[in-house]
């Protein structure tokens, strides 16, 4: 009988034990205020900016070099989570916005909201309407909580325009990075997809000179969508932009004319990209013209987010033989020079 009431004595103890080991589970999930254990939460906001043409990706509230309607007219942001889940999603409506409208907005900020710690992916993109085709417009419509879509690789933007303000079509823009979540600010640079381009021409000859012709070219129809470290073959043979100035535009002497703003597709040309001329005058109504036929740009490439002018200037020089002079000597020799006088078809060299 003492044994068994020595049993029954030892409830209590095991009821206490039991109790603590029930305690101690639900203390695994729970934080000091008793609630579930959630992930660290970083308090942060995002400020959107845009790049500036042709200088280093920084956010600026203006871009000196910008024109009217190269900012921000629509805009959204994806925060992407190991997973690939869209953890935040950020796509103000700028209906209302009069500088968004214009495509004149510089900057956008978020305002504090809070997020896991960990490793992610940042998207954002802007004007992306403005996009041949729009392939990113079921992109931007998928909700937050969602998997992250795939991309498309190469986006392509409408050839030859040169006046946005008639087109109403806004300056494509995006940007990806990671990112590792540290409470405070986040910037964000929008970099532009495309680039523009304007011919500008000189006469320094002593006769007036008539351009009848000029072809410039060919650039790609297609970029990158988000900046790499190659550019795309040349996509569809490319295309040329065939009438920067109107047709038989004359040059008097010393006069210097300059076109409109031509928006091009990051591009790559090997040997510079082709200039063709026709040009007419007094001086040279027959024989050889030195003043048209087929040219090549020193630029070779056409980054984005750049803006670059196309000087041609009408000379009354020509070049039309060049000598080498080369040094080799032998080793403990004295120099032996050597010369050549080859027409500049027959010979290779760097000036």
């Amino acid at each position: 009988m003492k044994n068994r009431l020595n049993q029954y004595k030892s409830l209590p103890l095991l009821a206490s034990l039991f109790a603590l080991i029930a305690f101690g589970c639900v203390s695994g999930e729970r934080g000091a205020g008793g609630d579930p254990d959630l992930p660290d939460m970083l308090e942060v906001d995002l400020q959107v900016g845009i790049s500036e043409t042709s200088k280093s990706l920084q956010t600026k509230a203006a871009d000196a070099n910008a024109l009217p309607g190269e900012q921000i007219n629509s805009l959204v942001v994806f925060i992407v989570n190991a997973s690939g889940k869209i953890e935040k999603k950020f796509q103000p409506d700028l209906t209302g916005d009069e500088e968004a409208k214009k495509g004149e907005l510089t900057s956008w900020k978020s305002g504090s909201f809070e997020i896991t710690g960990g490793p992610k992916k940042i998207y954002a993109f802007a004007n992306w309407e403005s996009i041949k085709d729009n392939p990113l417009e079921n992109v931007v419509n998928i909700p937050e909580g969602q998997d992250m879509p795939s991309l498309p690789v190469s986006v392509s933007w409408e050839s030859g325009v040169n006046d946005i303000s008639k087109t109403s079509k806004f300056l494509p823009m995006s940007v990806q990075e990671e990112w590792i979540p540290a409470k405070g600010g986040k910037p964000i640079c929008l970099v532009r997809l495309i680039s523009r381009l304007k011919v500008k021409m000189l006469n320094r000859t002593s006769h007036t000179i008539t351009v009848t012709k000029l072809t410039l070219g060919k650039f790609n129809t297609a970029g990158n969508l988000f900046e790499a470290d190659k550019y795309l073959a040349l996509t569809g043979g490319g295309y040329s932009i065939d009438k920067p100035f109107e047709d038989n535009k004359q040059l008097a002497v010393s006069e210097s004319i300059e076109s409109d703003w031509y928006y091009v597709n990051e591009s790559e040309a090997t040997d510079g990209f082709e200039v063709e001329l026709e040009t007419s005058s007094d001086k040279h109504l027959t024989g050889d013209n030195p003043h048209q036929g087929t040219k090549y740009t020193a630029l070779r490439q056409i980054p984005r987010n750049h803006f670059w002018n196309l000087n041609i200037e009408f000379t009354p020089y020509k070049l039309t033989l060049l000598a080498v002079s080369n040094e080799n000597p032998p080793i403990g020799g004295y120099p032996e020079s050597s010369v050549t006088s080859k027409g500049i078809t027959d010979l290779v060299c760097t000036v």
